[in-house]
C-alpha cells in the first residue's frame, strides 16, 4: 500500500498475521519518498483524472439522469456506464480480473471489457490506474522480507499468473478502486478520497 497524502508516516517494512483459516496475511507499505518521482507524478495525474472536475464532484455516488442521458455527481470515474460496482459495495469497482466463486471463473472485470478496436478515454484511464497501481505494489513488494519477491515470482511463472498493469506485476491480477467521501481531518490524521487496492492509496 502506498500513501500519497500529506503527512503520511514513513513506511514500515511489513506487518503480518494469520487469519482464522491459518493463511498468512501481510501488508507491505512504501512512503512517497521511496517511490520514483516519475511514478509519484503519474499517480497524482491519474488521481486527478479519477476525480474529474472539482465543480462536478459530489460526496455521493454518481447518478444517471434518464431525462438528459447524462451522469451527475460523484467523481469523474463513476460518471460512466463502465463504472460497474461490486455487489454489496456501491462505490467499489474491480479494475483487473474478478472471480466468481459459484462458477469458479476468473475473467476480466465487467467495466474492463472493451467492445471496440480503439481505446477511449475511460479505457485509457483504467489502464493508467492498473499500470500505476502495479508499479507501486511491486516497489513495496521488493522491499518485503528476504525471498518473498523471488518466491512469488517463481509461483507466478509456474501458475501463469496474468501480469495485469505491468509485466513486473507478479502478485496482483485483481485490483479495486474504492471511493469514499472525505471526512474533516483531525489534527493528527489526513484523509483520503480514493484507494486503489491492493496496492495504492491515493
Amino acid at each position: 500500500m502506498t500513501g500519497l497524502g500529506p503527512g503520511r508516516p514513513a513506511s514500515k517494512p511489513a506487518s503480518a498475521y494469520f487469519d482464522d483459516c491459518g493463511s498468512l496475511k501481510m501488508t507491505l507499505t512504501s512512503a512517497r519518498s521511496e517511490l520514483p518521482e516519475t511514478l509519484v507524478d503519474r499517480l497524482e495525474e491519474v488521481r486527478e483524472k479519477i476525480l474529474g472536475p472539482r465543480e462536478a464532484m459530489t460526496a455521493d455516488k454518481a447518478n444517471f439522469n434518464k431525462k438528459d442521458g447524462k451522469y451527475e455527481g460523484g467523481v469523474g470515474f463513476e460518471r460512466s456506464s463502465r463504472a460497474v460496482n461490486l455487489d454489496k459495495a456501491p462505490r467499489a469497482y474491480s479494475l483487473g480480473t474478478t472471480n466468481q466463486d459459484a462458477r469458479s471463473l476468473n475473467a476480466p472485470a465487467v467495466g474492463a471489457k472493451i467492445h471496440s478496436t480503439g481505446l477511449d478515454d475511460e479505457a485509457l484511464l483504467r489502464l493508467d490506474m492498473l499500470s500505476c497501481g502495479a508499479q507501486a505494489a511491486m516497489t513495496a513488494l521488493k522491499k518485503g522480507p528476504p525471498g518473498l519477491y523471488e518466491t512469488l515470482r517463481d509461483e507466478a511463472e509456474l501458475t501463469n499468473l496474468p501480469r495485469i498493469g505491468s509485466d513486473e506485476n507478479i502478485a496482483h491480477p485483481s485490483m479495486q478502486l474504492n471511493v469514499a467521501s472525505a471526512e474533516e481531518p483531525t489534527p493528527d490524521q489526513g484523509t483520503s478520497l480514493l484507494s486503489l487496492s491492493p496496492s495504492t492509496v491515493f
